[in-house]
């Protein structure tokens, strides 16, 4: 049994639910004259794939494709719907009424990572996010989500954008869509952002503030002095060639992994490993969920019911 707020095509929504089918003459019986309706089982058939505006004011008259009003109580049903599908979402504090607006053209792995405490928790140490920060403060149950617009790879970052200039979220960090100020981006979003650049031209105004931004003191790199592994990788990247000698590689490559001490508990073979990403190839198991794992355990722990693995500062 699945809790969904249905939409209308247009109009209010109150005594219309009946008028309402869909392909497959599924239809609502005793319509009621609240936006959430009483449970239904999983069969419902979503008509629209974009938002709907009406009356010239579409920032006041918004409707979404559908609204799940706890995402705490809907997790489920958001997760197997959104699944492999391409969209604009919104999340919406119910506490206070900020908002956020993003895209993915993979919705349901999206939520999952939103879904996902630790990876919240991770990402909120290397950089910030505000979206996170609420979500963590205030708890699922206190979020709406909104399914603002299904739509295509191609046009997912222009239509956030749209979204974005239009709502005016709180929770975006950048008034760009794709960019999440002060953090990393995936390839996904570098992709996504530098579609979204191609064409455009930056003002006067803002050439003249990032020549500013990288001259002198205002830039974060002035008075320091380079190593020799940063010249080195800095002529190597305007070079465009490897010049790097294997060994100059492997060097540098260990001095930045974190080396694990691996222990198999069924053959009780001992394996020190110079980073992470060897140690999760030899156990069979993904990079980034081994790395979750050593930044948020003190100590060792057990990783597939066989390999006991721990930190090591030191590797001689």
């Amino acid at each position: 049994m699945y809790r969904i707020l249905w939409l209308r095509e247009h109009g209010p929504i109150s005594n219309s639910l009946s008028s309402l089918k869909d392909p497959y003459n599924y239809s609502v019986n005793n319509p009621i004259n609240y936006k959430v309706i009483k449970p239904i089982k999983y069969n419902v058939i979503f008509r629209r794939n974009y938002s709907l505006a009406t009356n010239g004011q579409p920032n006041e008259s918004l409707i979404p494709v559908v609204i799940y009003p706890d995402a705490f109580l809907d997790k489920s049903v958001i997760l197997k719907i959104a699944k492999n599908k391409v969209g604009i979402y919104r999340w919406v504090n119910k506490v206070n009424g900020n908002t956020y607006i993003g895209s993915s053209v993979n919705l349901g792995r999206r939520f999952r990572m939103y879904y996902d405490f630790s990876y919240l928790s991770v990402r909120l140490n290397k950089s910030k996010s505000r979206i996170y920060s609420a979500i963590l403060k205030h708890g699922y149950s206190n979020f709406q989500l909104d399914i603002l617009e299904y739509c295509t790879k191609e046009n997912a970052i222009s239509r956030e954008q749209y979204y974005i200039d239009l709502l005016k979220p709180e929770y975006n960090l950048n008034s760009t869509a794709g960019s999440r100020f002060g953090s990393r981006n995936s390839e996904e979003t570098r992709v996504k952002m530098s579609v979204s650049a191609k064409g455009r031209k930056h003002t006067e105004e803002t050439k003249n503030l990032i020549s500013l931004a990288t001259k002198s003191i205002n830039n974060p790199n002035f008075g320091k002095a380079h190593s020799e592994e940063t010249k080195a990788l800095i002529s190597l990247a305007r070079l465009g060639k490897s010049f790097l000698s294997e060994s100059m590689k492997k060097k540098m490559s260990e001095e930045r992994g974190t080396a694990l001490k691996v222990i198999d508990l069924k053959t009780n073979e001992t394996s020190v490993y110079s980073s992470i990403t060897k140690a999760a190839k030899a156990m069979g198991v993904t990079q980034p969920s081994l790395s979750i794992r050593v930044k948020n355990t003190q100590g060792s722990f057990i990783v597939k019911k066989r390999y006991q693995v721990e930190k090591i500062d030191d590797l001689d």
